[in-house]
């Protein structure tokens, strides 16, 4: 399964663009921001006037009290457009009815410092042990479980003609699964994204189909899928409570 998803990201590589993440300036530039809208702009043409008449005139107090006060009132501006703007990215994301791929592409455009601040300080381990815990409870009590058991049992040993599970999976069962695969699903620690299955389906349709045919035959498969990531999101309630 690892040389399958090593050619899956190498021909990634080679034919996709990739963003690259740029290091931040120490200088802000607020211009590019989403927030930065006409009113700002406005704002800050009167200040680059005044800056102007500032450096021809400088022993002009006037002009240096009127600069300093249209400065003051820029990134008071600025301040609020931008909490104005965090505000109602926030008001998006608590809304129930959002679905997941809206969320996440909401949740991209907050600040990092806003991102960071929202996180709850929550220890590692206090996690980790809510994941452990989580669903491991069984649903029905241990006789019923039996029940189920001893059925499965009682089917697995019947000898019949009609084993239609057992059968190879075909060309044309995968084809169909791979069309039913959804896009703008993240990917899982093999970084293969459905996109990508999609698209090679044709040139390594004879790869898949003779994995997952192993797979059904010796009930084993890659150690790679055992593993899920797992992103918590604050709903609701108390931040401390994993």
């Amino acid at each position: 399964m690892s040389k399958v998803g090593n050619i899956l990201l190498s021909a990634a590589k080679s034919s996709l663009t990739r963003k690259t993440l740029k290091s931040r300036c120490k200088i802000r530039n607020h211009t590019n921001k989403k927030w930065f809208d006409k009113e700002c702009k406005l704002k800050r043409h009167d200040l680059r006037k005044i800056a102007n008449l500032k450096r021809r005139d400088p022993l002009n107090h006037k002009i240096r009290e009127e600069y300093h006060l249209i400065l003051s009132e820029y990134k008071s501006l600025l301040r609020r457009k931008q909490q104005n703007y965090k505000n109602e990215k926030l008001n998006q994301l608590s809304n129930t009815d959002i679905n997941s791929q809206t969320f996440w592409k909401t949740f991209q455009t907050l600040p990092d410092t806003e991102i960071e601040n929202a996180l709850p300080p929550i220890d590692e381990r206090d996690w980790l042990c809510h994941f452990a815990k989580l669903q491991s409870a069984p649903k029905t009590d241990f006789y019923k479980q039996q029940l189920i058991i001893n059925e499965l049992q009682t089917l697995e040993t019947l000898k019949n003609d009609s084993k239609e599970l057992d059968y190879l999976i075909t060309d044309t069962e995968l084809k169909e699964a791979v069309e039913k695969l959804k896009n703008k699903k993240a990917a899982s620690i093999d970084l293969v994204k459905n996109e990508m299955i999609k698209a090679s389906y044709e040139k390594l349709s004879s790869i898949y189909l003779k994995l997952f045919n192993l797979i059904l035959k010796t009930g084993i498969y890659p150690n790679l899928w055992c593993f899920g990531l797992i992103t918590p999101v604050f709903k609701s309630g108390n931040k401390l409570d994993p």
